[in-house]
């Protein structure tokens, strides 16, 4: 095993799925809601369109952290334009009614504070009224993926039991994760 490498996968899913963590895609646009500079946008499934449903406790509504950044998606600022940022608990415009799609396995988002639906139907991510189907306001949760990572192995001279895990990788934490080395005879490396 002189190429010895050691692949090290964590799963972002195991962590957060028992807290609700999903990615959100568009029905019509077959895209993900994702925050690119506190505004909340389309595009393909990754890190940045990691979602954490918080359950309000005694409410029906729901509250939509992202991941990467800790901001909630919310309309305080604008009517028609939602963003994501810091908010206060009480912030209606940040509480969202998760209204399920008679017959399929969609929802509506609506927003608590203006009583309008978050859609895309100009392509860009709104709010506003809707008609019954209009497919730019149907999303669909996904469980949120797992990130593999493929790490070469240790060095010897240089070997740590400490591995720093890419802030890039983890939506902009850092993480330790500690991995014992095994030498290829079973000893630990020092």
């Amino acid at each position: 095993m002189k190429n010895f490498t050691i692949i090290l996968c964590f799963f972002i899913a195991q962590q957060l799925l028992a807290q609700g963590n999903v990615s959100i895609q568009n029905a019509w646009q077959q895209t993900y809601l994702q925050a690119d500079a506190e505004k909340p946008s389309l595009g393909v499934q990754s890190n940045k369109a990691v979602w954490v449903i918080e359950k309000i406790a005694s409410s029906t509504e729901v509250r939509l952290k992202h991941l990467a950044s800790g901001g909630y998606l919310n309309a305080e600022k604008d009517a028609k334009f939602p963003s994501i940022g810091a908010i206060e608990p009480g912030w209606w415009s940040a509480m969202w009614i998760l209204e399920p799609v008679a017959g399929t396995d969609q929802l509506r988002l609506q927003n608590k504070w203006w009583s309008t639906y978050l859609h895309t139907e100009s392509g860009a991510v709104e709010l506003g009224t809707i008609q019954p189907g209009w497919a730019s306001a149907r999303w669909k949760t996904n469980p949120a993926q797992h990130v593999c990572l493929q790490l070469p192995a240790p060095n010897p001279s240089t070997w740590s039991p400490w591995v720093a895990i890419p802030s890039s990788i983890i939506l902009g934490q850092v993480a330790l994760a500690f991995q014992p080395w095994v030498s290829k005879t079973g000893r630990m490396l020092r």
